[in-house]
């Protein structure tokens, strides 16, 4: 080989090396925006179950959200109203992006979650969104529930459900 033939040589293996390295670099940015939008979807119920759109809240105005939550939560809603808003709130979407953020749409549902006092929607909720953050008001409302009934198993089988470490 001529110093010609080996310098071309050199340069088609930086080439495909860089072309490597490139891929690599492009593959971490898009697992890295994989991770940063695990909680985009967070629910319990496929939507498609109730006819309803993955994206029924995108378009709606937090504020109006926030003002009628706040409504709802002061009165005694009937049973099939309590049902039309779990299905409102609890199916698998992805969040109002106008006037509120994430945390404060995680938020309303906890709070609902805990008005209504059901342990089986709160364990299913936990299990089904385990990479949430911030829901130790829940862990904690569900483990001080059986606690208080002596029930130590029931209390700590949420942390064999949800498998989550918690510093509280």
């Amino acid at each position: 080989l001529t110093d010609n033939d080996e310098i071309q040589e050199a340069n088609i293996i930086k080439s495909e090396i860089y072309k490597t390295q490139s891929n690599k670099a492009e593959l971490i940015v898009e697992d890295h925006k994989l991770l940063s939008n695990k909680n985009n979807i967070v629910g319990i119920y496929d939507p498609e179950d109730n006819d309803l759109s993955i994206e029924m809240w995108v378009n709606s105005d937090g504020a109006n959200i926030l003002k009628i939550i706040k409504k709802v939560q002061k009165i005694n809603l009937s049973d099939d109203a309590t049902a039309i808003l779990n299905l409102a709130l609890l199916t698998n979407s992805y969040f109002p992006q106008k006037n509120i953020n994430n945390e404060q749409f995680l938020k309303i549902k906890s709070d609902w979650l805990l008005k209504q006092h059901n342990l089986n929607l709160i364990e299913t909720y936990l299990e089904k969104n385990k990479n949430l953050d911030n829901q130790s008001n829940l862990i904690k409302y569900y483990v001080d529930y059986y606690l208080s009934r002596s029930d130590l198993d029931k209390a700590c089988e949420i942390f064999d459900t949800i498998n989550n470490l918690i510093n509280d």
